[in-house]
């Protein structure tokens, strides 16, 4: 009788993360936020985010608190979100072999108008990423 294989991530595999809040699709967008839960620095020992990107593949800016890290992109004009409602991409690699990783936890966030009648809204979703 043989164990289950365990997943397991190699230094120079990247995961890519793509976060929709279908809600948002097809409205004006103008800020979004991600966040990571980072407690004890979990989630940097064990991998490096290579970019975090907007609907438009634009940088997200990085913040960092005591335990999470956060990316934001305000814009000065407003851009149709996709009809999927995908809002942005992570790229993370492990920084050395992974057998069975942490879950990831985040939370995101966008900021849309909606016209007519002209509607201010923050959308918001919090998902914790699993490994099977």
């Amino acid at each position: 009788m043989t164990s289950p294989q365990q997943p397991c991530l190699t230094g120079g595999e990247n995961l890519s993360v793509q976060i929709f809040i279908p809600r948002s699709s097809g409205l004006l967008g103008f800020g979004c936020t991600v966040t990571f839960a980072n407690p004890n620095n979990s989630l940097t020992r064990a991998f490096q985010i290579l970019s975090v990107t907007d609907w438009h593949q634009q940088p997200l800016r990085f913040v960092t608190g005591s335990q999470t890290i956060s990316y934001y992109y305000n814009r000065l004009a407003f851009s149709p979100v996709p009809s999927t409602g995908h809002i942005a991409t992570v790229l993370l690699t492990p920084r050395q072999e992974i057998k069975s990783p942490l879950p990831i936890k985040l939370d995101c966030s966008i900021t849309v108008v909606s016209s007519p009648p002209r509607r201010v809204w923050k959308m918001q979703g919090t998902k914790t990423l699993h490994w099977q």
